[in-house]
């Protein structure tokens, strides 16, 4: 740890990163690094002229050194995972093994020690029961799609009666008020002439 904590130091890493810029840089990250060097070139090429683009030579070659250390130091961690992994396995094999043969032996009168520390054991061991969710039937699920298409045709039937009244449509229900048909009023009945009798 003290060696790792020496070569970071030496690294000198500019880790900071604000909390505005992360969507900055996942977005940037599309930019790639041939695209910086075609960049450091031209203002290489016109530096007085683009001073303002002057750090993006800089940028570009410690981006072009530190990719292989960052991919390195990624190697390692995968490494130290694995090897952390093969050391670990066996010792959670055997502990499970001892699990079983301290519960026998704490069975015996005189082994306080193993009958205290059994219950421990098997809180950190034991495998956690979940409650399983529990499934709707077929039953259920045709019930609530009868429910639901009762509930929309109510809705329609209602929408479309409140429009022949003259009434505003109800704007509750799964269906739009809009999509109900308007209803044309009645043509007026001409009146009537009386003709005049001979």
């Amino acid at each position: 740890m003290a060696q790792l904590d020496a070569l970071e130091a030496k690294l000198n890493l500019d880790i900071v990163v604000r909390p505005n810029d992360k969507a900055q840089i996942r977005a940037l990250k599309r930019v790639s690094d041939n695209a910086l060097s075609l960049a450091s070139d031209i203002v290489d090429s016109s530096p007085t002229e683009l001073a303002a683009f002057s750090g993006i030579p800089a940028a570009r070659d410690y981006a072009i050194a530190m990719s292989p250390v960052a991919t390195r130091a990624a190697l390692l961690a995968t490494h130290l995972q694995k090897s952390i992994a093969n050391k670990r396995t066996p010792a959670a094999q055997k502990t499970l093994a001892l699990y079983a043969v301290v519960k026998g032996l704490g069975r015996i009168v005189t082994n306080e020690t193993m009958r205290e520390t059994v219950p421990l054991l098997k809180a950190e061991v034991a495998p956690k029961v979940k409650s399983p969710k529990r499934k709707e039937t077929k039953e259920e699920k045709a019930a609530k799609r009868s429910a639901k298409s009762t509930a929309e045709r109510d809705t329609k039937a209602t929408a479309v009666l409140a429009a022949a009244n003259g009434a505003p449509p109800p704007t509750s229900g799964s269906s739009s008020p809009a999509s109900a048909p308007a209803a044309t009023a009645p043509a007026a009945a001409a009146p009537a002439t009386a003709t005049p009798s001979h």
